[in-house]
């Protein structure tokens, strides 16, 4: 499987729950800052992109607006706290998801990818 996912954040323990967690659809890349993001975008195009909700509003939309620019049939899922609303402007384009919950991102990322024939069953250990 040649599909390229990135998840994008400032919280190491999330991302490597979340690689864990997606890595039962395809390889995942985790980056922690932006200058990681533009370097694969650069090289070459991105399948989806996972916006964790550890991202401040600006940096969110600095990295949609690079993703537009760079690599347009990018997918993008932007995470927002389980207690929060959103904030910011996401545009039309950007699907949501709630963080706090592996089988909505499991979902959300397997329906965007057209992955349908992957289980959705996921269980993170205490």
């Amino acid at each position: 499987m040649n599909t390229r996912l990135v998840c994008f954040g400032h919280d190491e323990m999330l991302l490597v729950t979340r690689k864990l967690i997606l890595d039962k659809l395809t390889r995942v890349e985790v980056v922690s800052n932006f200058d990681a993001l533009t370097l694969l975008v650069g090289n070459g195009s991105l399948d989806l992109v996972v916006l964790c909700h550890t991202l401040k509003p600006e940096e969110r939309e600095r990295a949609i607006k690079l993703l537009a620019q760079r690599s347009p049939s990018t997918k993008i899922v932007c995470l927002v706290p389980v207690t929060d609303t959103l904030y910011g402007d996401i545009p039309e384009h950007v699907c949501t998801a709630t963080s706090g919950s592996a089988e909505n991102l499991h979902r959300t990322v397997k329906k965007l990818l057209g992955l349908s024939s992957v289980p959705v069953a996921v269980q993170l250990l205490p």
